[in-house]
């Protein structure tokens, strides 16, 4: 007897016949998974970081301890995923954020669909968005560790020195710098104040989208025509968060801090004409 291959959603109904036998098969969801690994996310913060190179500086109360230099870095993680996109373009995807279990259940849901809203956004090229996300919810070492790599990048002056979490003279120094270039050289509207403020983060945002146009050798406008075409699933508005319901380390010990638990994962669906089937990712 053939099995009958059901590829619906969840919530769809199916009517068999009473007067035979049915063998039911559930068919899979086929799914590439691109992860923006564990050190691209602070401890309790929504900022997605650009270069897996400067992890090492993260929080020390870490189990599974620094980040390891494998050259990857999160910006090109997102420019490999729009190259992907842009050669299957019928593929949807959903952009998956997660914490480690270091704080509480609700809070944890919270901050894992802010971190999964701001890859999403820097992905889909929606500034916005991710200005809203960071300027809510960012460490000072989120900032310091984005200065010191733009100063690496483009040699602008805006190295803020140590990534110490702390917002002293040289990290003013830095911020204003960085202020004063990203207006001269990308025309941003910026004042140079010293302090993060949204129209800084905006910087930051402009700064990332001129970085995945030199990774991917195209200029704004192919770039924004890419972004544009990219399809979603509808559940979450193409975003949603896990909580600490799915860990790498440590799944079973609730309370630690686990820089591989914090990431986002970008997932990439075969095409199905009758529609994907929901993600219940936490208990919530």
């Amino acid at each position: 007897m053939a099995p009958i291959l059901l590829r619906k959603s969840q919530r769809d109904e199916i009517s068999l016949g009473t007067d035979a036998a049915h063998v039911l098969q559930l068919g899979p969801t086929p799914v590439r998974v691109v992860i923006l690994e564990d050190a691209h996310y602070h401890w309790d913060s929504a900022v997605v970081l650009p270069d897996r190179r400067l992890s090492q500086v993260d929080d020390p109360l870490d189990i599974d301890g620094a980040g390891v230099d494998d050259g990857r870095e999160g910006l090109e993680v997102i420019a490999a995923s729009l190259r992907f996109a842009q050669l299957t373009p019928d593929r949807p995807w959903l952009v998956v954020g997660h914490t480690d279990r270091s704080g509480a259940d609700v809070y944890n849901i919270d901050l894992s669909e802010l971190r999964a809203k701001s890859g999403w956004a820097v992905f889909k090229g929606h500034r916005k968005t991710f200005v809203e996300v960071v300027t809510d919810r960012h460490k000072i070492h989120c900032y310091q560790h984005i200065l010191k790599w733009v100063s690496q990048l483009w040699a602008w002056p805006c190295d803020p020195g140590p990534i110490d979490n702390v917002h002293g003279s040289e990290t003013t120094r830095a911020v204003r710098n960085f202020q004063i270039y990203a207006s001269q050289e990308l025309q941003e509207t910026i004042s140079p104040t010293g302090w993060m403020d949204p129209s800084t983060w905006g910087a930051v945002f402009g700064v990332y989208q001129r970085v995945l146009r030199d990774m991917l050798r195209v200029n704004k406008q192919e770039l924004e025509a890419l972004q544009a075409q990219l399809r979603f699933l509808q559940q979450g508005e193409g975003h949603i968060g896990c909580g600490e319901a799915w860990p790498i380390v440590a799944p079973e010990v609730d309370g630690v801090r686990a820089h591989t638990n914090r990431r986002v994962e970008l997932f990439s669906f075969d095409p199905a004409p009758d529609g994907h089937p929901r993600f219940e990712c936490h208990p919530g």
